[in-house]
């Protein structure tokens, strides 16, 4: 009877392992590997294992002692494998749980290039079109390429916003307006078609959408430090994924001369792939009822500008110094599978840089990168640059450089500066510090898969009569191709 349970129970297992892979191939999921291959294989080696036993148990030519010795070993190692199978069939369950959850509706999936208007010549113009720079260009509405399903008109692409119709148009500012009163004052002052204009989809179904940019109103502000600077100079990318990887391909296919008759030589390019891993950051700012209710000023407002600032500051970090593992990568970091940036080999003295090091280190980027390479380090540092010279016999040089900013370019390419955290200060430049990077920035990649969304709070801090604000985005970021790049650094004495 023992042997028959066991019997019927792999055979039931067998048909829901075929079940579920067919299930899987339906889903458009290809078996992983050390997955539902895996599975199977193991089902496979038990029923074997399983076989094997019963054919001890009906061997007439053993003795009885023998038969159920060999009878007991393979029962046990069929149990063995049979667990096995158990908990490889469990994580391949929930595997495909996980998958088939996270599958994307095709119809929400787009190039958010398709959504980029198509001029058209103005005598073929139809109607329900706009002018730009003398040409006519369609009004975006629901049926547009590129317009993501489901979500109303004031969350769509900027290629999408930039061209709405007048009535998609005032729908936008509506509920723009309806979500900064909501913020301001809570759902309490909305009136009906208020709070109808916040839900998403179907009325009875909630969730408050957050406009993507927000009203600001004007507020002395103690500037903190520049935030931006890398993702204007970067190639930024969005996607409809959690995770990724870019194909890569070196450019070093050679041509090479041969004589009449003679057989050409292979010269292949080499293909390749950089990963990328959409990540999260948030932040939560609590404010009193109070001071929402009592405040002359657009708080949810300002506190939309702060989160901006924040997040610039924080992706500028990130881009130099981020570890590449939990957070983006940064220029600075080691060990990505794309290779290491190199140091420029010529060191920057550390008592004070020279103008022949500055000028080696511009030709040691490879001459490919430096066409649309610009400089990215510190105010500290280009201060020391700037004062190369600018005593005694270089006095002429100093007079020349106070008529203007000293530093917009250096050798003809453009400088950024950023003076948070991330590069080494280098007022005092100290022993292998790291100051700054020369490259082609078009090389470092953000990818976005959720912009910036802001979210209230009204429940989670009742106890203290506050409110509470929550910001979250969710990107990767990482240099593309390490070769693009060199990182400015200090002698080591």
């Amino acid at each position: 009877m023992k042997l028959l349970i066991a019997w019927l129970a792999a055979l039931a297992d067998g048909w829901a392992t075929m079940f579920a892979v067919r299930k899987l191939r339906r889903m458009g999921i290809a078996p992983i590997c050390g997955g539902s291959g895996r599975a199977a294989a193991l089902k496979q080696d038990a029923v074997e294992l399983l076989a094997k036993a019963k054919a001890f148990s009906d061997d007439d030519t053993l003795t009885p002692e023998d038969r159920a010795t060999k009878f007991d070993a393979a029962f046990t190692e069929y149990s063995a494998k049979q667990s096995e199978y158990e908990a490889e069939q469990i994580r391949e369950d929930q595997m495909a749980a996980a998958l088939e959850k996270g599958q994307p509706d095709p119809s929400q999936v787009r190039d958010p290039g398709e959504a980029r208007p198509k001029l058209t010549d103005a005598d073929k113009a139809k109607g329900g079109v706009q002018l730009a720079e003398g040409k006519v260009v369609s009004f975006a509405d629901e049926k547009t390429e590129g317009w993501i399903k489901g979500y109303p008109a004031d969350v769509q692409i900027p290629d999408i916003l930039r061209r709405l119709t007048p009535e998609l148009r005032e729908q936008a500012d509506f509920r723009k307006a309806a979500f900064f009163k909501y913020c301001r004052r809570g759902i309490a002052e909305l009136d009906a078609k208020e709070r109808k204009a916040l839900q998403e989809g179907t009325d009875s179904e909630g969730g408050y959408l957050v406009p993507t940019d927000a009203v600001r109103l004007p507020t002395i502000m103690a500037k903190g430090v520049r935030a931006g600077r890398m993702r204007s100079r970067s190639s930024v990318f969005q996607t409809s994924r959690d995770a990724g990887d870019w194909p890569t391909v070196t450019d070093n296919v050679t041509w090479a001369f041969v004589a009449e008759e003679a057989a050409p030589s292979n010269s292949d390019p080499t293909f390749g792939q950089v990963p990328f891993t959409i990540r999260k950051a948030l932040r939560i700012n609590k404010i009193s009822t109070e001071l929402l209710e009592d405040s002359a000023i657009d708080l949810p407002g300002l506190l939309g500008r702060l989160f901006t600032n924040g997040l610039g500051r924080t992706e500028d970090q990130q881009g130099i110094e981020g570890d590449g593992s939990t957070e983006p990568l940064g220029l600075r970091t080691t060990g990505a599978p794309q290779g290491n940036i190199s140091d420029f080999t010529d060191l920057i003295t550390l008592a004070a840089p020279t103008v022949a090091e500055v000028i080696n280190n511009f030709y040691e980027l490879p001459e490919q990168w430096r066409d649309n390479a610009s400089w990215f380090t510190t105010s500290s540092f280009m201060a020391r640059l700037a004062s190369i010279g600018a005593t005694a016999a270089g006095i002429h040089v100093f007079q020349e450089l106070i008529r203007t900013e000293p530093t917009p370019t250096l050798l003809g390419k453009p400088i950024f500066l950023f003076d948070g955290t991330g590069w080494d200060d280098a007022a005092t430049i100290a022993a292998n510090e790291e100051i700054g990077a020369f490259g082609d920035f078009a090389n470092y990649f953000f990818v976005d898969r959720v912009g910036m969304s802001i979210t209230r709070l009204d429940e989670l801090y009742q106890g203290n009569d506050q409110i509470g604000f929550k910001a979250r985005v969710r990107y990767d970021s990482f240099f593309a191709e390490n070769d693009a790049f060199r990182i400015i650094k200090a002698a080591a004495s």
